[in-house]
């Protein structure tokens, strides 16, 4: 794939309340902050229950990049389930998660096709791992590719490959259940696809 679009945030900038510049918050819960912080780390999001977009235009066919990290301050380590977010569409709330899930005490990690509409979810497609042990306080490569009916990627040694069509939307991330936190880090965004391009001018 020849690169044209690219995206990047290193999470590092941000505004005076820690929110990352670069993004824009779906607010879904009842609670009025943003569920999250930029740290040293990167972008640590406490609480599940709400999208967080990536300020890129809508897209089809697209590469993402970036670090996962789980938080582990206060208690035993707990279930938790993020996602990619593609094919969003603010106007309808419907977009697909590439999910991330990993269930501690059964020790099972799953990647799924789901289809979210505000706070409802569907899985379509799933792919398990039996026997895991996802570490946390650890970096984790984590990738997926969108492109011409593939869904592909991986988490740390994890892969997976779907056969499914995403349609083109804003992509995001969307974490529906943590227990303290998981942070993200040096997200990267290329695509294919070519946009028109505007003239700004400046009036000093």
């Amino acid at each position: 794939m020849i690169f044209i679009y690219n995206y990047k945030n290193s999470f590092k900038n941000y505004d005076e309340a820690k929110y990352p510049y670069g993004m824009e918050f779906i607010k879904e819960s009842k609670y009025d902050n943003f569920h999250g912080e930029c740290t040293e780390e990167g972008f640590n999001i406490m609480a599940g229950g709400s999208k967080h977009l990536f300020a890129t235009p809508a897209l089809e066919n697209f590469d993402i990049k970036m670090k996962v990290s789980i938080s582990h301050y206060r208690a035993p380590f707990r279930n938790l389930v993020f996602a990619v977010l593609a094919g969003f569409d603010k106007k309808t709330q419907k977009g697909y998660d590439i999910e991330f899930k990993y269930e501690y005490n059964e020790k099972i990690f799953s990647i799924s096709i789901v289809e979210s509409i505000g706070l409802k979810k569907t899985v379509l497609l799933t792919k398990k791992y039996e026997d895991t042990d996802i570490k946390y306080h650890t970096p984790t490569p984590l990738k997926v590719s969108v492109s011409d009916g593939k869904v592909q990627g991986s988490f740390g040694k994890y892969s997976f490959d779907f056969d499914f069509v995403i349609p083109r939307g804003r992509v995001g991330i969307d974490v529906s259940y943590v227990s303290y936190g998981i942070i993200f880090s040096d997200a990267v965004i290329t695509s294919s696809e070519t946009f028109a391009k505007k003239k700004i001018f400046f009036i000093l």
